[in-house]
């Protein structure tokens, strides 16, 4: 019998937050490997009185709503710890949040043969702990962007080089950084390239003129489509500044996603006059972004930074060529230009160029979904299993 523990961020049952989704597919496509799966996902706890705050009601809603549930051989067990950890002063949010793992373990006699976490910045030591207290092997996935994650590494974290070294193999969902982690952090162990994926049995099967009627999009214009969360390194606005530069008759852009900018998307377009070009959608569940990216003729995305973009996978695996920076995994991935194109971020010249080359190509939709199969969930978690979790499980 074998028993998997996961100790990430997670979503409830109703709503599978998109910051996370890669982790649960993953954990959905991994449960054919084990016995089974528990998934042990540390989350803020409110107390009732707070909950009919405003702002801390509208903003945190999604969390305190997160119940237990169990889905296949998977079960999903939160783990409340208080908000205030590490925002009080004396105290640690690092080790504020372990006692909460324990407990939840502890309440639901989780019993497990291999620990493996997610997110190195925010729960890799917490699962390297878990492990070294019930003496059995630990992984950790390391998805955190490259800006995010070597500013910290360098300025020397205790819980970020402790999880590095001691956890007994790692997982970078980009292959660039991987020489650069190791040598920063003084880690001897295995670091194994895997990227992200996607469920391919999501994809639409509608053509792009069916979808484009469906979702009431015009049917003799090019589309690109872009899907974030607009937060900085996302760089939205450099995506408004490249379209402004295309000649007439430009194409109709989408951003679909959560608008975290406080007005500067929207104030942008008004002075680059793009009202006509632009259009902000906000956000959409996953299946009808899936829609939205086979309407399109391309999906863009020019980021600051990034792991291994999930979108990226998404737009090959809808047939659609990816235009984005040459930022984490994008360039192991796309090594063949007809599956998309990418150049240095922050370079409102180079997008444009870009996005001119890709509205006059006549791209391959066959090329690029037979590429994408190797990437599809079901062939990432094999890839985890048989290259990571069983050498540790037979030792």
């Amino acid at each position: 019998m074998s028993r998997l523990l996961v100790v990430s961020r997670y979503s409830d049952e109703h709503f599978v937050n998109a910051d996370y989704t890669f982790v649960h597919h993953q954990v959905k496509c991994l449960q054919s490997f084990f016995d089974e799966i528990t998934v042990v996902a540390p989350i803020p706890w409110f107390p009732e009185w707070m909950r009919p705050i405003g702002r801390v009601w509208e903003k945190l809603r999604l969390r305190m709503l997160c119940r237990d549930y169990d889905f296949g051989r998977v079960r999903v067990r939160f783990a409340p710890f208080p908000p205030w950890a590490g925002r009080v002063p004396g105290s640690d949010r690092v080790r504020g949040v372990y006692p909460a793992v324990l407990r939840t373990i502890a309440r639901h006699d989780i019993q497990f043969d291999l620990v493996h976490s997610h997110m190195s910045l925010q729960f890799g030591w917490h699962g390297l702990q878990v492990a070294r207290r019930h003496g059995v092997p630990s992984v950790l996935t390391v998805h955190d962007n490259h800006d995010g994650l070597m500013p910290v590494l360098r300025a020397g974290r205790w819980d970020l080089l402790e999880a590095l070294r001691e956890s007994d193999a790692l997982i970078r969902v980009s292959p660039n950084d991987i020489d650069e982690i190791r040598e920063t952090s003084g880690s001897q162990r295995p670091i194994h390239y895997i990227p992200n994926g996607f469920d391919f049995d999501r994809v639409p099967a509608r053509s792009r003129e069916e979808e484009r009627g469906a979702l009431g999009l015009p049917g003799d214009r090019k589309i690109f489509v872009s899907v974030a969360r607009w937060v900085e390194r996302k760089d939205p606005l450099i995506l408004l500044e490249a379209l402004s530069r295309l000649p007439a008759p430009r194409p109709l852009l989408l951003l679909l996603g959560e608008d975290v900018s406080e007005g500067r998307i929207g104030r942008r377009i008004r002075e680059l006059g793009l009202e006509q070009e632009v259009r902000p959608l906000g956000q959409r569940p996953p299946e009808q972004i899936l829609r939205y990216m086979r309407a399109s003729d391309a999906v863009v995305l020019y980021s600051h930074s990034e792991g291994n973009p999930t979108v990226m996978f998404e737009a090959l695996g809808c047939g659609r060529p990816y235009i984005g920076s040459d930022v984490g995994g994008v360039n192991a991935v796309l090594v063949d230009e007809r599956l998309g194109l990418y150049g240095p971020p922050r370079d409102a010249s180079r997008l444009t160029e870009l996005m001119e080359r890709a509205l006059r190509t006549d791209w391959d939709e066959d090329f690029i979904r037979d590429h994408a199969r190797q990437y599809t969930w079901e062939n990432i978690a094999k890839r985890i299993h048989d290259e990571v979790l069983a050498p540790l499980l037979a030792r």
